[in-house]
C-alpha cells in the first residue's frame, strides 16, 4: 500500500461534525477529483472517479447526509493498472446542478451557469471549514511521497486561476506552498517536512504525522552519526598524513647521519614516532610519560622535520645523487 493510500484511508474515516464542514469537504473533493459536464437545459452536473473504496463510501455518505440523495456507483477494472475504479454520479441532473451550486463550484450567469475558480466564501468563513476543504482536495486530487524516501505532498489541478487561490489558502494557514507546471496541469506542492507534518495534522491524519516525525528523528540521528564518522575519518586522515611525513623525515635522518645526530630530546620523540607510526600526538605525549603535552610533541616533531629538510638541502647542494639509503655509509 502506498503512503498516499494510507493517508487517504485515514482521512476517509473522518466525517466533519457540521453540515457546512461536510459541504466544504465535498466541494474540495469535486474540485480536485470530479469532472463537470453539461447535461442539457443549461444545467451542469458532475461525476467522480476514485480508486479508493473507502473514499468512495465517504463521498456517498456525505452526499446522502447533506442532500438526502443516493448516488449511482459503478465499478470498473483498469486492466493496465490492475485497479478497480469507483465512479459516482447523480442521476437527477437538476440535483447534480444543485449540489454544484451549494458547493460553490458553479454560479448563476443570467439564464445559465458557469464554473468558478475561486475558493467558496463559506469555506473561508471558519478555519474548520478551510481544513475540511483542504482534506477534500487531497482526497480528490492529492498525493504524498513516502517520507522514508523524500518529503513531498502535492495537489493537481488543470485550473490556472484556482491553483493560485488554493496556494493562498494553504499559505493563510502558515503552510509554505508553491506552484509549478507539469504537462497540462498545475501542481501545488509542499516539500518542507515540518509543513507536511502540519498539513497532515490539519487534515486530521495524526497517525502519519507521528510517522513523519519518527522518520525525521531517525534521519537526524543518522545524519548526526554520518557527520561524526566523517569528522573522525577526516581527523584520522590528518593523523595518518602527518605521521607519514614525520616517519619519512625520521627515516631520512636515520639512513643518513643516524638518529644519534639529533639532540636527546628530539631523538626520544623520533624513536617514539617510529615505534608508534599511527598514534596521535596526544597518544605520543602519553607514551612519553606525560612530561610533554600534545603541543610539545608537535613542536619537537617540527624541529625533527626541519633537521631532515636541512639535510636534504645539503645533499642537493653536494650533488652526489646517491640514494638516501646509501648516504650514511658515504659520510
Amino acid at each position: 500500500m502506498s503512503f498516499s493510500t494510507e493517508v487517504k484511508n485515514n482521512l476517509a474515516r473522518i466525517i466533519p461534525e457540521t453540515k457546512e464542514q461536510q459541504i466544504s469537504e465535498l466541494s474540495g473533493i469535486i474540485r480536485m477529483g470530479g469532472k463537470i459536464r453539461f447535461v442539457g437545459g443549461g444545467l451542469l452536473s458532475f461525476v467522480i472517479t476514485i480508486e479508493n473504496p473507502a473514499v468512495s463510501r465517504k463521498i456517498v455518505r456525505i452526499v446522502k447526509k447533506c442532500f438526502a440523495l443516493n448516488m449511482r456507483i459503478s465499478v470498473n477494472k483498469n486492466e493496465n493498472l490492475k485497479k478497480r475504479l469507483y465512479t459516482m454520479e447523480v442521476i437527477d441532473r437538476k440535483r447534480g446542478n444543485d449540489i454544484l451550486l451549494k458547493t460553490g463550484l458553479i454560479e448563476k450567469d443570467g439564464e445559465y451557469f458557469r464554473l468558478t475558480s475561486s475558493i467558496p466564501p463559506f469555506v473561508l468563513r471558519s478555519e474548520m471549514n478551510s481544513k475540511a476543504y483542504i482534506r477534500g482536495a487531497f482526497i480528490g486530487g492529492g498525493s504524498a511521497t513516502d517520507p522514508g524516501k523524500s518529503y513531498h505532498i502535492e495537489f493537481v489541478t488543470g485550473d490556472d486561476e484556482f491553483s493560485g487561490n488554493f496556494k493562498q489558502l494553504l499559505q493563510s494557514l502558515q503552510l509554505r506552498a508553491n506552484v509549478t507546471r507539469r504537462k497540462n496541469n498545475n501542481v501545488i506542492y509542499i516539500k518542507d517536512s515540518n509543513d507536511i507534518s502540519d498539513l497532515l495534522t490539519l487534515m486530521g491524519d495524526y497517525e502519519n504525522t507521528f510517522l513523519i516525525e519518527n522518520v525525521k528523528a531517525k534521519k537526524e540521528v543518522r545524519n548526526k552519526v554520518n557527520r561524526m564518522v566523517n569528522c573522525e575519518t577526516a581527523n584520522l586522515y590528518k593523523v595518518v598524513k602527518s605521521s607519514v611525513q614525520h616517519v619519512e623525515s625520521i627515516d631520512y635522518i636515520k639512513n643518513t647521519v643516524g638518529l644519534k645526530a639529533l639532540p636527546d630530546e628530539l631523538r626520544i620523540v623520533a624513536e617514539a614516532r617510529l615505534e608508534n607510526r599511527y598514534s596521535s600526538l596526544k597518544e605520543l605525549a602519553d607514551m612519553l610519560g606525560g612530561s610533554l603535552g600534545r603541543s610539545g610533541v608537535n613542536h619537537r616533531l617540527k624541529k625533527i622535520q626541519a633537521f631532515a629538510d636541512k639535510l636534504r638541502e645539503e645533499d642537493l647542494r653536494s650533488g652526489d645523487g646517491a640514494p638516501s639509503s646509501m648516504k650514511k655509509g658515504t659520510r
